[in-house]
C-alpha cells in the first residue's frame, strides 16, 4: 500500500490568521492510495534471474531480463513488462518458462518473441494481458489471457483467451475453447474449436472439429476453410466457406457461399446467401437454401430440403439425386448429367432465366456428352405439394424443358399450372433430344386428377425437325411414348 501524508502549517500570508490560530495545529492525516503496478523494460535477452541487492527487476549484471522482471513482479504483486521487440530466451532446459502469476501481468512487447526452454521449445501463458503481440516458439498453452496478436510455432491450446487484434496462428495442431479472436484464426494442423467467436475467418489445415462457433467477416475476410475435412456443428458462419477432403456440417447457419471440394454433407442447416456447391459427390439433407441455389457434379444427393431463389439447383456429372425437396427456383441439368434422379419434389416459382421447373440443357462444357439416362419421377411441377395451384408464383416457363438430352424418363409427375407448356422437347440437329419417354403423368390437372389446372401454352410440345421448329401438341393428345432406348431400369418401364 502506498500512502500520502498531509499536515496543516502556519500560513503567514493568510488574511485570516486569527482563525488559523483559533484552529491550532491539525493532527497528521494519512490517506491511502491505490497500489501502482510498475513497468519493467527488458534490455537483456538472456535468462538471468533477479538479484534484489542490485535494484528492482535487475540481475547481478545490472540488466533486466524477462525472468528477472517476472521475479520482481511476483514480489510486487503485479506489474507490466515491455519486451521492447527483443527475442527472449530461456536457457535452463529443466525449467520451461511459465507465465502464471497470482500477480496480474501485462506484456507490452511491441511484437517481441519468447523462446521456450525445453528442447522442443514451448511454454505456458495464463492470467496475463499482452498488448504488443506474443510469439511462442514451440508448443504453447495460453489460458485466461488477453493478447494482441499471437503466434505459436508448434501445437497450441487457447482457453478463455481474447485476441484483441492481429489474429492467432498455430503452426501445429490446435485446441481452442471459449475464445474470442479478432483478426482470424489459422490452425495449420488438426484443430478443435469450441464455444468461440472468430472475427476474420477460421482456417484449419487438418481434420477439424468445430462446434458452437461464430465466424464473422472482419477486414473483408471471413468464412470457414477446412482443408482436411472434419465436422462442424451448431456454427454460425459469415463469409464464403470451402470444405475440402470431405467434411460434415450439421445444425449450422451460413451467410455466404459454401463449397465442398471432395464430397461431404450438409444436414439440418440454413444457407442464407450464396450458392452451395458439391464438386465430387456429397449430400444436403433437411436444410434450407434461401438464395444462390445448389450446384452439384457427380453423385450428389439433395434430399428433403427447402430451396428458393433463381436457379435453385444445377446438376452436372453422373448419378446426382434430388429427392423429396421443396424447390422454388427450378432445376437445371447441364451437359454431362447422366443417370440423375429427380424424384418426389415440389418444383415451383422459377421466375429467372427461362423460368422452367426442370431444364435439361445442352449448355456447358462442349467436350462433355449430352445429358442422358436421367429420370424425372413423381414430382409436383408447377403446383404446391398437394397438387393444387400456386397462384402467386407459378413457374414462368415450361414445367419440363428438354433441349439436347438423350433417353429421359418422365413418369408419374403432376405437371400443371406452369406459364408455358407442361413439357417441351426440342430436337436440334447437332444436339438432338431423342429417346424421351412420357408415361403416367397428370398434365393440366390437379394432383387428384379431378379438376383442370392447365398449363398456359398447352400440355406437350415436341419438335423433331433439323431446323428446330416447334409444333404444338394439344393437351388431349399427350403422347404416351416417344422414341427411347433400353437404358432405363426395368422398374421404370
Amino acid at each position: 500500500m502506498t500512502y500520502r501524508l498531509h499536515c496543516w502549517k502556519w500560513a503567514a500570508s493568510c488574511p485570516n490568521r486569527n482563525e488559523i490560530r483559533r484552529r491550532g495545529r491539525r493532527a497528521l492525516q494519512v490517506e491511502s492510495l491505490e497500489a501502482r503496478l510498475l513497468l519493467y523494460a527488458v534490455n537483456d535477452p538472456g535468462d538471468a534471474g533477479l538479484d534484489p541487492s542490485v535494484g528492482p527487476a535487475e540481475t547481478s549484471n545490472g540488466t533486466i531480463t524477462f525472468r528477472s522482471a517476472l521475479d520482481q513482479i511476483q514480489l510486487d504483486g503485479g506489474g507490466e513488462i515491455d519486451l521492447g521487440g527483443l527475442t527472449v530466451n530461456f536457457s535452463d532446459e529443466s525449467d520451461p518458462y511459465l507465465i502464471n502469476g497470482p500477480a496480474p501481468l501485462t506484456l507490452d512487447g511491441g511484437g517481441g518473441t519468447i523462446n521456450g526452454s525445453v528442447p522442443s521449445g514451448g511454454g505456458a501463458v495464463s492470467n496475463v494481458t499482452i498488448t504488443g503481440g506474443l510469439s511462442i516458439q514451440g508448443d504453447g498453452s495460453v489460458t485466461m489471457a488477453m493478447v494482441n496478436g499471437l503466434t505459436i510455432s508448434g501445437q497450441g491450446t487457447l482457453t478463455n483467451v481474447t485476441i484483441t487484434g492481429g489474429g492467432a496462428e498455430i503452426s501445429g495442431d490446435g485446441n481452442v475453447t471459449s475464445a474470442t479472436v479478432n483478426g482470424g484464426l489459422d490452425i495449420a494442423g488438426a484443430g478443435t474449436v469450441f464455444d468461440s467467436t472468430i472475427n476474420g475467418g477460421l482456417d484449419i489445415g487438418g481434420a477439424a472439429a468445430v462446434s458452437t462457433v461464430t465466424v464473422s467477416v472482419q477486414g473483408g475476410v471471413g468464412g470457414l476453410a477446412l482443408s482436411g475435412g472434419g465436422t462442424v456443428t451448431n456454427a454460425t458462419i459469415a463469409g464464403d466457406s470451402d470444405i475440402s477432403d470431405g467434411g460434415s456440417i450439421s445444425g449450422s447457419m451460413f451467410n455466404g457461399a459454401v463449397s465442398f471440394d471432395a464430397g461431404g454433407s450438409l444436414a439440418g442447416s440454413t444457407l442464407a446467401t450464396g450458392p452451395l456447391y458439391f464438386s465430387d459427390g456429397g449430400s444436403v439433407t433437411n436444410s434450407t437454401i434461401t438464395d444462390g441455389g445448389v450446384g452439384a457434379s457427380g453423385g450428389a444427393v439433395i434430399q428433403d430440403d427447402i430451396l428458393t431463389g433463381a436457379g435453385a439447383i444445377s446438376l452436372s456429372g453422373a448419378d446426382n439425386q434430388v429427392v423429396g425437396s421443396n424447390v422454388s427456383g427450378g432445376i437445371m441439368l447441364t451437359r454431362g448429367s447422366t443417370g440423375d434422379l429427380i424424384q418426389g419434389n415440389t418444383i415451383w416459382g422459377n421466375q429467372a432465366y427461362l423460368g422452367d421447373g426442370i431444364f435439361l440443357d445442352s449448355s456447358g462444357d462442349s467436350d462433355s456428352p449430352l445429358s442422358s439416362g436421367n429420370m424425372i419421377v413423381d414430382n409436383m411441377i408447377g403446383t404446391d405439394a398437394s397438387g393444387n395451384a400456386v397462384a402467386a408464383a407459378p413457374n414462368a416457363g415450361d414445367g419440363i424443358n428438354i433441349e439436347g438430352a438423350w433417353d429421359t424418363l418422365i413418369k408419374g409427375n403432376v405437371i400443371s399450372g406452369n406459364t408455358g407448356y407442361g413439357i417441351s422437347i426440342i430436337n436440334y440437329s447437332e444436339e438432338p433430344s431423342t429417346g424421351t419417354m412420357i408415361v403416367g403423368n397428370k398434365i393440366g390437372t390437379n394432383g387428384a386428377g379431378n379438376a383442370a389446372l392447365p398449363n398456359g401454352k398447352g400440355g406437350v410440345v415436341a419438335s423433331f425437325s433439323s431446323s428446330g421448329s416447334v409444333a404444338a401438341v394439344p393437351e388431349a393428345s399427350v403422347p404416351i411414348r416417344l422414341p427411347w432406348t433400353t437404358s432405363f431400369p426395368p422398374s421404370f418401364r
